[in-house]
């Protein structure tokens, strides 16, 4: 009986961990819908979706604008503020999030 009340107790606090990075990715996302659109689908053709994309290709794509390696956008100016103001968790947040929409 312990070892499942174990499991389960682990189970819960994983699983709660998971909606807590999720709820943080939402959050951190916000201030990128005014142009990718709520739930990262644009109505506005010249931003691109970024829903349902892979999280490891959105992480790369933040992390190249974020060093200046990636250059061929342009919204740039508003672009690397954004992301350099992220932390590399905080960039995994908003991908999972996004990749899941």
């Amino acid at each position: 009986m312990k070892k499942v009340f174990g499991i389960l107790v682990g189970a819960a606090l994983m699983f709660s961990g998971a909606s807590v990075a999720f709820a943080d990715g939402a959050a951190l996302y916000s201030k990128c819908v005014a142009c990718h659109g709520p739930n990262g689908k644009s109505s506005n053709q010249m931003y691109p979706n970024l829903n349902g994309q892979h999280p490891k290709y959105l992480v790369k794509q933040m992390e190249d604008i974020a060093s200046g390696k990636r250059k061929n956008s342009p919204m740039l100016a508003a672009m690397i503020p954004a992301v350099k103001s992220l932390s590399h968790e905080q960039m995994e947040e908003v991908a999972d999030f996004l990749s899941k929409q």
